[in-house]
């Protein structure tokens, strides 16, 4: 694994509207499951989901938990980027921020489904290419 590579790097946060952009997966960077995000992987499932706009935020993939929402997502070079909003008043969402603010929460996970992947014959990492988000 590069260690330059991160699966999660928060570029911008602002605490006052609790506002965030993150890189939810990198490319290319193997994770501790052993699997690698390859670019691409989530342009299908992020054309169904957004233009929906149902994708929320979830406190420790709890459905019942949602602490905001998802206001855009997308890949670009680098990975999957997220612009999210966390809510204001939301004993959750309160506590992500702050912990966001000091760096104690410096990851994010998202639930998916691998629709296809390929295990690496040079590493034996498992490379996939598609996704079915199914929460955040």
């Amino acid at each position: 694994m590069d260690s330059e590579k991160r699966m999660f790097e928060i570029r911008k946060f602002t605490e006052a509207d609790g506002t965030f952009e993150a890189y939810a997966a990198t490319w290319d960077a193997v994770d501790s499951f052993g699997t690698r995000f390859k670019k691409g992987a989530f342009k299908k499932t992020l054309n169904e989901k957004m233009k929906r706009g149902d994708i929320k935020v979830l406190w420790q993939h709890r459905i019942d938990e949602p602490i905001g929402l998802v206001l855009d997502a997308k890949e670009d070079d680098h990975g999957l980027l997220v612009h999210c909003m966390l809510d204001q008043g939301v004993p959750r969402a309160d506590q992500a921020r702050a912990q966001m603010k000091s760096g104690t929460i410096n990851q994010m996970s998202f639930g998916f489904d691998i629709i296809k992947q390929n295990k690496n014959k040079d590493d034996g990492a498992i490379d996939i290419s598609e996704v079915k988000l199914t929460w955040w």
